[in-house]
């Protein structure tokens, strides 16, 4: 169904030609010529960015849905709910405020949406607990932010409003029932500047001062811990987290408060590990690939993604480790540490497949990069390259999936990690099978 806000939206963008609109509030001019990042000014203040807030469609291909799916089902079976939160567009979000200009970009708020809500539809189709968070961030009261007008970010105020959506998609989930809950108090810390790159892009165009990027702050606090313990919002410490956060500067952010919303309204602890600048996938593989997750995996594992990041952006295998990671179905093979930096391993006859993974464990988290080797028995070498952003800490686990290198006929891994590993390191053939229908 279109929600009426969109429906005004449309309207707003129909009444009035765009060579009638009245000139720049801020003696803005050439906006949408500012590099690197495009801009248009709406109404109020708010400036929307052509690429990126004003885009129609969602890239959330099959595929990409499919291995959603099967990484759900896999966290499943270690006892977790993946909770998936694809955050819509600023134009999405707030499409009172865009101007009449927006429609000449092709921008129209109703297909938006409807693409929007169809990319949730078929999530859930799947199997995917998947948030509509556009719903609470158009329903927040006229004037209102949901983001923030001079940055690409939300605003306390949004992140209020989609965290609440969260917790009470939580209190319907099965997991939940079985819960200790935590008591918080949630205050404000007043108005708070945010260092904004966009800001200062826009400014460059403009002749008068636009609003600075700022948001009201919040902190929340734990005033009855569970009686298991738990230790509150941040402790990295707790053992089976009821909630694990990952996700983006959106998350990460601590005026925002998100993850302090999010522990407030669902009444119970909740760990960050989001990262900032760590896109799509930073904060998710640096979590699963960690030691918390495999020694405690959470009952909620909450992934906040801005819809815009495409899943499919870097091909499947991102995804593919997620899985491989999400069950860690895993058989050690006779390693052999050729140097400071090397694993190597003479694979058993018939020992690995095409929908095989190769786990590279480095015995502790102190790299960024595994270059691997898939040797035939004819000496023909195929490689490959896994590399983590420089945003996130060093891995400790790196999953190679090995459909990409197959061919019959490997007998040899051969893993060089880009810091020396430990004396416990090594190779492991993995499946997860187990995850199939």
């Amino acid at each position: 169904m279109i929600r009426l806000a969109v429906l005004l939206g449309t309207a707003l963008l129909s009444t009035t030609p765009a060579w009638a609109e009245p000139p720049s509030s801020y003696g803005c001019s050439h906006l949408e010529e500012a590099a690197p990042t495009p801009y248009i000014e709406g109404r109020h203040g708010v400036f929307f960015r052509l690429a990126l807030d004003l885009r129609m469609r969602h890239p959330m291909s099959d595929g990409s849905i499919a291995l959603l799916a099967e990484l759900s089902e896999a966290l499943g079976l270690r006892g977790t709910t993946l909770v998936f939160v694809p955050l819509p567009g600023k134009g999405l979000a707030m499409p009172r405020y865009l101007p009449e200009s927006a429609g000449d970009y092709g921008f129209d708020p109703a297909i938006a949406t409807a693409a929007y809500e169809d990319v949730l539809a078929r999530l859930r189709a799947a199997g995917v607990v998947a948030v509509d968070a556009l719903g609470p961030l158009q329903d927040l009261p006229d004037g209102t932010m949901a983001f923030i007008p001079t940055d690409h970010h939300w605003t306390s105020n949004g992140a209020r409003a989609v965290a609440e959506e969260v917790a009470r998609v939580m209190h319907e989930l099965p997991a939940y029932a079985g819960l200790e809950s935590a008591e918080h108090k949630t205050y404000s810390l007043g108005l708070q500047d945010l260092p904004s790159p966009y800001r200062r892009e826009i400014q460059a165009m403009c002749r008068d001062t636009v609003p600075r990027s700022a948001t009201e702050a919040w902190e929340t606090e734990v005033t009855q811990a569970p009686l298991g313990g738990g230790g509150g919002i941040f402790a990295a410490e707790a053992a089976g987290p009821p909630v694990v956060l990952v996700g983006t500067s959106m998350s990460r952010t601590e005026s925002f408060n998100f993850d302090g919303f999010l522990a407030d309204a669902a009444d119970l602890d909740v760990l960050n590990y989001a990262v900032t600048g760590g896109n799509q996938y930073g904060a998710m593989i640096a979590y699963m690939t960690s030691q918390e997750f495999q020694d405690a995996p959470p009952t909620f594992l909450v992934w906040e993604n801005p819809i815009y990041n495409n899943l499919a952006e870097f091909g499947e295998l991102p995804l593919r480790e997620l899985i491989a990671a999400a069950a860690d179905q895993c058989v050690p093979v006779e390693t052999v540490r050729a140097d400071d930096h090397t694993l190597v391993a003479d694979l058993p006859l018939d020992g690995l497949s095409s929908d095989s993974y190769v786990r590279a464990d480095a015995g502790a988290a102190n790299g960024r990069a595994i270059h691997i080797g898939f040797i035939t028995k004819d000496g023909r070498e195929l490689n490959g390259t896994i590399e983590r952003t420089q945003r996130i800490g060093p891995s400790r686990r790196f999953y190679q999936y090995v459909e990409p290198f197959w061919e019959p006929g490997i007998s040899r891994i051969q893993v060089r990690f880009d810091r020396p590993v430990q004396d416990d390191a090594t190779l492991a053939l993995c499946t997860n099978k187990e995850t199939a229908s």
